[in-house]
């Protein structure tokens, strides 16, 4: 169990913390961010159970996604969108990454990611709440995708011991966990798992192109941008 209890202090504020963590042991935790998506998504299926009307549930939805996340992934939209909106240099994209003030276009990117996740919830949870089930497994998977397709861009940073431990194996076993996890929930899901391939496919091109690589704040922020599409994918497949 020591894995999954290492992958679910990287990825939530629950505290595992106190887990003494080898490579080894951080090695092999990463193919079960899925997984902890996966119990996150259960977490917030059940909420919407809760007798409130579909606003203040969503409202009270998305509150609970930020504290258990302790927010972390959000920041790394701040960040990186600062950094694209910058239109200078590789090494000064990385300086604007680094630091710890924000900036017009991430504070816009943060209430626009923050508003369409409040929105779409919204709607889904009006017609297919299970579907809710599937965003926190994007978000961890896409993780797994990226730091398997691109390599570290900076010599040091948060996510480079993420990179460089993940191997052929622990994609192929998150990817077909996730894809397992969608098939479950409504099999013909199957098709907006192979939609998020190949958003998570150009989306790697773009940061490979822009960035040489990526950061532990380009994994942030396509945690919330998978999450999106998922839930974005989902209204529109729930209407098919």
């Amino acid at each position: 169990m020591n894995p999954i209890f290492i992958a679910l202090s990287f990825l939530t504020i629950i505290p595992f913390k106190t887990i003494e963590i080898q490579n080894h042991d951080l090695k092999s935790s990463l193919k079960f961010f899925p997984l902890v998506g996966l119990m996150l998504g259960f977490i917030l299926y059940f909420m919407t159970f809760l007798p409130f009307n579909s606003g203040i549930l969503s409202l009270f939805i998305v509150l609970v996604w930020v504290v258990i996340t302790g927010g972390f992934h959000l920041d790394g939209v701040a960040d990186v969108f600062d950094a694209i909106g910058s239109l200078q240099n590789r090494e000064k994209a990385f300086e604007i990454m680094k630091d710890s003030r924000i900036g017009a276009i991430g504070v816009i990117a943060l209430i626009l990611v923050i508003l369409a996740k409040f929105v779409f919830i919204k709607n889904i949870i009006l017609i297919a709440p299970l579907y809710i089930i599937l965003s926190p497994v994007a978000g961890r998977f896409a993780i797994n995708f990226l730091s398997w397709r691109l390599n570290y861009a900076k010599e040091k940073g948060l996510g480079k011991s993420i990179v460089e431990f993940t191997d052929n194996t622990t994609f192929i076993f998150s990817l077909i966990f996730t894809g397992i996890a969608f098939g479950i929930v409504d099999l013909k899901l199957i098709f907006l798992f192979i939609d998020l391939l190949f958003f998570l496919y150009f989306c790697s091109v773009f940061f490979e192109r822009k960035f040489n690589g990526i950061t532990g704040d380009i994994l942030g922020c396509m945690v919330e941008l998978s999450e999106l599409f998922i839930l974005f994918g989902g209204l529109f497949f729930v209407n098919r």
